[in-house]
Protein backbone atom coordinates (compact mmCIF):
# COMPACT_ATOMS: atom_id res chain seq x y z
CA UNK A 1 0.00 0.00 0.00
CA UNK A 2 3.21 2.00 0.58
CA UNK A 3 4.54 1.67 -2.30
CA UNK A 4 1.32 3.00 -4.77
CA UNK A 5 0.98 5.68 -2.07
CA UNK A 6 4.90 6.88 -2.96
CA UNK A 7 3.72 5.90 -6.75
CA UNK A 8 0.75 8.04 -6.68
CA UNK A 9 1.84 11.20 -4.65
CA UNK A 10 2.62 14.23 -6.16
CA UNK A 11 2.99 16.53 -3.32
CA UNK A 12 5.61 13.72 -2.26
CA UNK A 13 3.92 14.07 1.20
CA UNK A 14 1.97 10.90 2.63
CA UNK A 15 -0.44 11.19 6.12
CA UNK A 16 -1.37 8.07 8.18
CA UNK A 17 -3.79 8.39 10.59
CA UNK A 18 -3.22 5.29 12.74
CA UNK A 19 -5.18 3.36 15.69
CA UNK A 20 -3.63 2.18 18.80
CA UNK A 21 0.28 1.88 18.60
CA UNK A 22 0.54 -1.75 19.68
CA UNK A 23 1.91 -4.70 17.60
CA UNK A 24 -0.31 -4.99 14.77
CA UNK A 25 -0.93 -1.20 14.06
CA UNK A 26 2.93 -0.42 14.17
CA UNK A 27 3.46 -3.12 11.99
CA UNK A 28 0.68 -1.69 9.18
CA UNK A 29 2.37 1.88 10.04
CA UNK A 30 6.17 0.60 9.42
CA UNK A 31 5.12 -1.48 6.56
CA UNK A 32 3.51 1.46 4.64
CA UNK A 33 6.00 3.86 5.96
CA UNK A 34 8.79 1.28 4.18
CA UNK A 35 6.95 0.80 0.84
CA UNK A 36 6.63 4.65 0.35
CA UNK A 37 10.11 4.85 0.93
CA UNK A 38 11.33 1.91 -1.68
CA UNK A 39 9.47 3.96 -4.05
CA UNK A 40 9.41 7.56 -3.62
CA UNK A 41 12.47 8.03 -1.26
CA UNK A 42 11.91 11.71 -1.57
CA UNK A 43 8.16 11.39 0.08
CA UNK A 44 7.57 12.61 3.83
CA UNK A 45 5.26 10.47 5.93
CA UNK A 46 3.37 12.71 7.95
CA UNK A 47 1.50 10.12 10.46
CA UNK A 48 -0.11 10.19 13.81
CA UNK A 49 -0.92 6.99 16.14
CA UNK A 50 -4.73 8.52 17.81
CA UNK A 51 -5.19 5.96 20.65
CA UNK A 52 -9.02 4.97 19.55
CA UNK A 53 -10.56 2.64 17.11
CA UNK A 54 -13.89 4.91 16.61
CA UNK A 55 -13.61 8.56 16.72
CA UNK A 56 -14.61 10.90 14.59
CA UNK A 57 -13.79 14.18 15.55
CA UNK A 58 -10.42 12.82 15.94
CA UNK A 59 -10.19 11.21 12.03
CA UNK A 60 -11.75 14.85 10.51
CA UNK A 61 -9.26 17.14 12.52
CA UNK A 62 -6.25 15.17 12.00
CA UNK A 63 -7.56 14.85 7.59
CA UNK A 64 -7.78 18.32 8.04
CA UNK A 65 -4.55 18.61 9.19
CA UNK A 66 -2.57 16.44 6.85
CA UNK A 67 -4.21 17.34 3.85
CA UNK A 68 -5.13 21.57 4.33
CA UNK A 69 -2.10 22.15 6.71
CA UNK A 70 1.25 19.19 5.75
CA UNK A 71 -0.06 18.79 2.28
CA UNK A 72 -0.70 15.49 2.33
CA UNK A 73 -2.16 14.02 -1.32
CA UNK A 74 -2.55 10.41 0.25
CA UNK A 75 -3.49 9.03 3.33
CA UNK A 76 -3.61 5.80 4.66
CA UNK A 77 -6.31 5.08 7.44
CA UNK A 78 -5.15 2.24 9.94
CA UNK A 79 -7.11 2.91 12.44
CA UNK A 80 -9.94 0.71 12.45
CA UNK A 81 -13.49 3.36 12.42
CA UNK A 82 -11.01 6.23 12.86
CA UNK A 83 -9.03 5.10 10.10
CA UNK A 84 -11.99 5.06 7.83
CA UNK A 85 -13.41 8.35 8.40
CA UNK A 86 -10.19 9.94 8.23
CA UNK A 87 -9.80 8.51 4.26
CA UNK A 88 -13.30 9.94 3.96
CA UNK A 89 -12.66 13.14 5.24
CA UNK A 90 -9.33 13.27 3.38
CA UNK A 91 -10.60 11.63 0.44
CA UNK A 92 -13.61 15.09 0.14
CA UNK A 93 -10.87 17.19 0.57
CA UNK A 94 -8.98 16.00 -2.43
CA UNK A 95 -6.73 13.60 -1.13
CA UNK A 96 -6.37 10.09 -2.41
CA UNK A 97 -7.34 7.20 0.25
CA UNK A 98 -6.10 3.74 1.20
CA UNK A 99 -7.97 1.79 3.47
CA UNK A 100 -7.07 -1.59 5.59
CA UNK A 101 -8.51 -4.59 7.01
CA UNK A 102 -12.05 -4.49 4.52
CA UNK A 103 -12.62 -3.09 1.09
CA UNK A 104 -12.88 0.35 2.06
CA UNK A 105 -14.52 0.99 -1.21
CA UNK A 106 -17.70 -1.36 -0.21
CA UNK A 107 -17.33 0.76 3.14
CA UNK A 108 -20.97 2.24 4.09
CA UNK A 109 -19.68 5.22 6.26
CA UNK A 110 -19.58 7.34 3.55
CA UNK A 111 -23.18 8.96 3.54
CA UNK A 112 -23.97 11.03 1.58
CA UNK A 113 -20.48 11.64 -0.54
CA UNK A 114 -20.20 7.95 -1.48
CA UNK A 115 -19.67 8.34 -4.89
CA UNK A 116 -16.93 11.38 -4.52
CA UNK A 117 -15.30 9.64 -1.52
CA UNK A 118 -14.72 6.20 -4.11
CA UNK A 119 -13.58 7.92 -6.83
CA UNK A 120 -10.17 8.91 -4.68
CA UNK A 121 -10.18 5.17 -2.94
CA UNK A 122 -6.72 3.74 -4.55
CA UNK A 123 -7.22 0.32 -2.62
CA UNK A 124 -7.34 -1.07 0.87
CA UNK A 125 -4.51 -3.03 2.44
CA UNK A 126 -6.45 -6.58 2.81
CA UNK A 127 -6.51 -9.29 5.95
CA UNK A 128 -7.81 -12.03 3.77
CA UNK A 129 -9.33 -14.17 6.78
CA UNK A 130 -11.31 -16.21 4.64
CA UNK A 131 -7.96 -17.18 3.07
CA UNK A 132 -6.11 -18.29 6.11
CA UNK A 133 -8.83 -20.05 7.54
CA UNK A 134 -8.97 -22.60 4.49
CA UNK A 135 -5.08 -22.81 4.41
CA UNK A 136 -4.79 -23.25 8.02
CA UNK A 137 -7.47 -25.97 7.76
CA UNK A 138 -6.00 -27.52 4.82
CA UNK A 139 -2.98 -27.74 6.57
CA UNK A 140 -4.84 -29.52 9.90
CA UNK A 141 -6.58 -31.91 7.76
CA UNK A 142 -3.55 -33.09 5.86
CA UNK A 143 -1.05 -33.07 8.79
CA UNK A 144 -0.87 -36.57 10.73
CA UNK A 145 -2.19 -36.52 14.74
CA UNK A 146 0.63 -34.71 17.63
CA UNK A 147 2.73 -33.67 13.83
CA UNK A 148 2.85 -29.91 13.53
CA UNK A 149 1.78 -29.28 10.31
CA UNK A 150 3.83 -27.79 7.81
CA UNK A 151 5.23 -24.40 7.93
CA UNK A 152 3.64 -23.63 11.68
CA UNK A 153 6.68 -22.68 13.84
CA UNK A 154 6.31 -22.33 17.98
CA UNK A 155 2.35 -22.95 17.46
CA UNK A 156 2.15 -20.45 15.29
CA UNK A 157 1.43 -20.18 10.99
CA UNK A 158 2.32 -16.71 9.61
CA UNK A 159 0.19 -15.37 6.90
CA UNK A 160 1.27 -12.89 4.44
CA UNK A 161 1.75 -12.69 0.58
CA UNK A 162 3.47 -15.40 -0.32
CA UNK A 163 0.48 -17.56 0.92
CA UNK A 164 -2.13 -15.04 -0.03
CA UNK A 165 -3.64 -14.08 3.14
CA UNK A 166 -3.11 -10.81 2.87
CA UNK A 167 -3.09 -8.27 -0.24
CA UNK A 168 -4.03 -5.04 -2.00
CA UNK A 169 -8.39 -4.97 -2.77
CA UNK A 170 -8.83 -4.23 -6.51
CA UNK A 171 -10.33 -0.89 -6.17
Amino acid sequence: AGYLAGLMSSSKVLGVVAGFPFYGVKRLFNGFRLGAEASCPECVIEGVYVNSFVHYNNAVALADYLVNESGADVVFGCGGTTGSYAIHESAIRGAYAIGVDVDEFDNDLFGPEVDAVRARIITSAMKKVDVAIIVGVGLLLESEVGVAPEGVSDGLLMFDYANGAVGLASC
